[in-house]
C-alpha cells in the first residue's frame, strides 16, 4: 500500500509495490491517472487548498482517504491517534487535520473495501 503524494515520487516507489497493492493517489499533481488496478485518485491538493483552505493538510486528505479505504482502523481511532501524537506546539492544528482526515474518508466510502469484516467483530 502506498500514498502517493507527489509525481516525482511514483516511479521509485511503483517498482517496490505488490501488484494489488492499494495506492491512494493524489490526482490534483499527477497529469495522467495511475494505471494499478487498486489506484484510488483523491484530489488531496485541491480539497485541502480550495475546500479546507489549509495546503498543510494534504497528507491528512490522502491518509483519511486511506483509512475509509481499507478498513485497518476505524476513522475515529486514526483521528485519536493523531491528536495523541501531536506535541503540545501543534496542539492548534487537531481540529484541522482531524477534518481533514474526516474529509479525505468522505471522498472513497463508497469505495471502501474493509480488510475485515465488522459484523460480530469482538468489541
Amino acid at each position: 500500500s502506498a500514498l502517493v503524494l507527489h509525481p516525482r515520487y511514483w516511479e521509485p516507489l511503483r517498482a517496490r509495490l505488490m501488484p494489488d497493492a492499494i495506492v491512494v493517489v493524489n490526482s490534483s499533481l499527477f497529469d495522467e491517472p495511475v494505471k494499478l488496478p487498486e489506484a484510488v485518485d483523491v484530489p488531496a491538493t485541491e480539497i485541502a487548498t480550495e475546500q479546507l483552505g489549509n495546503p498543510m493538510a494534504v497528507s491528512m486528505v490522502a491518509t483519511g482517504a486511506y483509512v475509509a479505504l481499507t478498513g485497518l482502523v476505524e476513522l475515529d481511532s486514526a483521528v485519536a491517534a493523531m491528536e495523541e501524537s501531536l506535541p503540545p506546539y501543534r496542539r492548534q492544528h487537531a481540529e484541522g487535520n482531524a477534518l481533514a482526515l474526516r474529509t479525505g474518508a468522505g471522498l472513497v466510502e463508497a469505495l471502501a473495501a474493509p480488510a475485515w469484516p465488522t459484523v460480530g467483530a469482538p468489541a
